[in-house]
């Protein structure tokens, strides 16, 4: 998600054709937030919590092939 808003680049005022890019924040971008959004659930470890690994982890294929854990 970092990259894809290096990518789009909001400092930009204008894009390559000379139009305005319409940009209203010239940090902050929608991109930035999910990429928090998402470093802050796997740091957590939101998937035991609101997710589903407490049932991914009684599976007996799971059980036997450590790497999927």
């Amino acid at each position: 998600m970092a990259l894809m808003w290096a990518a789009e680049w909001p400092l930009a005022q204008h894009l390559s054709d000379g139009t305005p890019s319409m940009s209203a924040n010239p940090f902050m971008d929608s991109h930035l937030v999910y990429a928090l959004a998402l470093i802050t659930l796997a740091a957590l470890h939101a998937d035991r919590t609101w997710g589903l690994a407490h049932l991914w982890q009684r599976l007996p294929l799971i059980r036997t092939t450590p790497w999927l854990h």
